[in-house]
C-alpha cells in the first residue's frame, strides 16, 4: 500500500522520508508519536490527498514488539 521509493504512490502516500516528515506533521507529537498513532489509529490524521482507507486493527493484531519494531524501521527512512 506504500512505497518505499521517492514520489512513488501505490495507494497511500510513500513512505521515504517519512523519518524527517513525521516530526511536524502534528504540534505537539514527535515524530515517534506520530508513526505509532499512525499505525495505531491511522483515521487520526490522513496525509491531504488520501483517502482514509487504511487497516485499522493494527493495534489489536500486532503486538507491542512488532509496532515498536515497525517505528524503528519508519524511522529510518530518512529519504
Amino acid at each position: 500500500c506504500h512505497s518505499l521509493s521517492a514520489d512513488v504512490v501505490i495507494v497511500g502516500p510513500s513512505l521515504a522520508g517519512v523519518a524527517n516528515r513525521a516530526g511536524s506533521r502534528v504540534d505537539g507529537l514527535s515524530a515517534q508519536e506520530y508513526i505509532r498513532n499512525s499505525i495505531v489509529h491511522p483515521g487520526d490524521f490522513i496525509v491531504p490527498g488520501f483517502q482514509d482507507v487504511m487497516q485499522k486493527n493494527f493495534g489489536d493484531v500486532l503486538t507491542s514488539d512488532q509496532i515498536n519494531d515497525l517505528i524503528a524501521f519508519l524511522l529510518t527512512q530518512k529519504n
